[in-house]
């Protein structure tokens, strides 16, 4: 029985290190492809092609930035979703440069941690969602805030929102499906078995209410708690 015991912990132990080296190794791809991205933008011509170039550069780095999460971590089963964030938040801050220096970033998350299919989703209606804020939703204004949070909404169900103090967005704009940001939002928001809205008002706020299909694993959070914004930087 010792010996089936010692076996067991042993095969369990090469699992992980397995696990490690992939989520190591889809990274390094991942990583490798925005940099493919970001030296092909450093050479367009053209300020909207360059855009382009900086948008799937980023959702890129969303996705790169859940492997890297999971390969630092103890945990291969959870995403730690509030670390995530805020290394996203700052990932795109960065790609922006100095148009995003006046921005004020507040990250929240007193969520669970995020199963990777689940995290992966959410990482890039985030993504989506900062990258308008900071495309629209600040134009005229010499400062403004962004808010990003994940939330329970009640026992069963978490509840993602992004906000700002900006301008606010046009139900026209909201209606388009000529746009591949919003097509992203509704195709991973569909992925999430959730419901998106958007409100208008002293700025824009996009909410995506899901179930939470799974359970937290030790050491990550796995219920509702008060906590305080982080600031990104």
């Amino acid at each position: 029985a010792k010996g089936s015991a010692t076996r067991l912990q042993q095969e369990v132990k090469v699992k992980d290190l397995l696990l490690h080296e992939i989520h190591h190794r889809v990274k390094n791809n991942l990583q490798l492809v925005s940099s493919l991205l970001y030296l092909q933008g450093e050479r367009a011509d053209g300020d909207e092609i360059s855009r382009v170039l900086r948008e799937s550069r980023n959702r890129v780095q969303a996705m790169a930035l859940v492997h890297e999460t999971l390969y630092s971590s103890d945990n291969l089963g959870l995403v730690d979703f509030e670390g995530y964030l805020e290394r996203l938040t700052a990932a795109i801050r960065s790609s922006f440069g100095g148009e995003s220096d006046a921005i004020e970033f507040q990250v929240d998350s007193a969520g669970p941690g995020l199963e990777i299919e689940t995290a992966l989703s959410c990482g890039l209606i985030v993504c989506e969602l900062v990258t308008n804020a900071l495309k629209y939703a600040f134009e005229g204004q010499e400062t403004g805030c962004l808010r990003i949070s994940l939330s329970f909404s009640d026992d069963d169900y978490l509840c993602l929102e992004v906000s700002d103090d900006g301008i606010g967005i046009s139900d026209g704009a909201l209606q388009s499906d000529q746009t591949l940001g919003l097509t992203l939002i509704r195709t991973m928001t569909n992925q999430l078995d959730g419901e998106l809205a958007f409100e208008n008002g002293g700025g824009t706020t996009a909410r995506v209410v899901f179930p939470l299909n799974q359970l937290p694993a030790p050491g990550l959070k796995a219920g509702p708690a008060a906590q305080t914004p982080a600031t990104a930087t």
